[in-house]
């Protein structure tokens, strides 16, 4: 039976450890640092919504940043976030990083502030309050012990929780939070330009651009598909030229977004692409059409992370 012991007890005991350390401390940082733990995170961010629906303009305005631990049991291994804020964060995560040397943090810049539409961060960037989802990391030796072997199983239980983890994130919490809460000035706001609306007519003409000239191949057509973890349906359309390169849309809501370097091994039946998410920003996908006639795959925000699995069945018009 599931004890819930990664999603999210660890992230709870992260966040109460991380208290604790900083109280033993007797530190007295210039700035207030909450310790928040909400529920119906998956039922539509509910306790975090309605948290940050709760403070006024005033009070937005003062927060530097929200971190959420969430990973279950993996290490905090990063942050992505825009330029202007990662000289405050790597100086605030570097004691951390040195001290577990075995466990590093990268703080890796990206050209968007990813939303991060289904973890509790995303209620505070919804409100231009900078909001980080860590960067859950495993040790080569560790892999299969974490995260995704255990979430939402009958194998979410203590025994797969790992204490240096355990240990690291917490120290990470409590020593980020400590920072910057010293800090002279808050984190740097994001404010994200607005998307344009892409016409279809916009998008065929990006399709089109070039010399580019499909050939059929199992891949070409479009293709509906779902997340298994979690269920969310979505959307492909492919086409593909005689060198290999595809061109396509990837659509999980109203947005179509382009896809980039997409590449198609024939041979192996191999597809590679990129594109840019509205909430995870730049994410790497790969995928292979199998003997089922089911294109699987995943998407990845960065070479260690787990991923979310997905898989795609070829509509019969297309």
């Amino acid at each position: 039976m599931s004890q819930g012991t990664q999603d999210n007890g660890t992230g709870s005991s992260v966040t109460l450890e991380a208290a604790r350390i900083l109280m033993a401390a007797g530190v007295k940082p210039r700035r207030t640092i909450r310790f928040c733990l909400w529920s119906g995170e998956e039922q539509g961010l509910l306790g975090s919504r309605g948290y940050v629906e709760s403070l006024s303009e005033e009070e937005l305005s003062k927060i530097s940043a929200c971190f959420v631990d969430d990973g279950g049991t993996y290490y905090q291994g990063g942050l992505f976030c825009v330029a202007e804020m990662e000289p405050m964060l790597t100086a605030a995560t570097r004691p951390v990083h040195d001290a577990f040397p075995n466990l590093p943090i990268d703080i890796v810049v990206r050209d968007k502030m990813p939303r991060g539409g289904s973890s509790d961060h995303a209620s505070f960037n919804g409100k231009g309050v900078p909001g980080f989802f860590w960067t859950e990391k495993n040790r080569p030796d560790l892999e299969g012990m974490g995260y995704r072997f255990s979430w939402h199983t009958q194998y979410d239980t203590l025994e797969y929780a790992i204490e240096e983890y355990l240990i690291q994130s917490a120290t990470c919490s409590a020593v980020t939070a400590y920072s910057l809460a010293m800090a002279d000035t808050l984190l740097p706001r994001y404010v994200p330009e607005p998307e344009p609306e892409a016409a279809p007519d916009a998008i065929a003409e990006a399709l089109a651009a070039g010399d580019f000239k499909p050939v059929d191949s199992p891949l070409s057509g479009k293709w509906e598909g779902v997340f298994t973890e979690p269920d969310m349906p979505f959307s492909l359309s492919f086409a593909v030229d005689a060198k290999g390169e595809v061109r396509g849309t990837m659509q999980s809501g109203d947005k179509p977004r382009l896809l980039e370097k997409g590449r198609w091994d024939a041979e192996k039946k191999m597809l590679t692409f990129e594109y840019e998410s509205g909430n995870f920003g730049r994410l790497t996908g790969s995928a292979k059409i199998g003997e089922d006639g089911m294109l699987k795959g995943d998407v990845k925000s960065g070479p260690d992370s787990d991923g979310y699995a997905w898989e795609a069945k070829k509509k019969p018009d297309a």
